[in-house]
């Protein structure tokens, strides 16, 4: 199964990839894109070996996904002092 987005996807999980220490867009990026990209699949493999990398696993990643954008987040927005203050970035 491809996507349109499908070379897009693959060239923001190898920016992904590199990164030690993920930020607020890091996190909603790869999460969005582990709902599009079922396991089994070539991007959907790489997604959760990010996720491990990173300490999270799915459940982790969705979790923290849901409460970044409860808080208020939106993209190119400034993180909530309630996440920074909460310790849970």
């Amino acid at each position: 199964m491809t996507y349109a987005l499908f070379d897009r996807d693959n060239e923001a999980l190898e920016d992904l990839m590199h990164v030690v220490n993920p930020s607020v867009d890091d996190i909603i990026l790869l999460a969005a894109l582990g709902k599009r990209y079922p396991v089994n699949t070539v991007l959907g493999d790489l997604i959760w070996e990010i996720a491990a990398d990173w300490g999270m696993a799915e459940y982790d990643l969705n979790a923290k996904a849901r409460l970044i954008w409860a808080s208020g987040y939106r993209p190119g927005s400034d993180v909530p002092d309630s996440l920074i203050a909460k310790g849970l970035l």
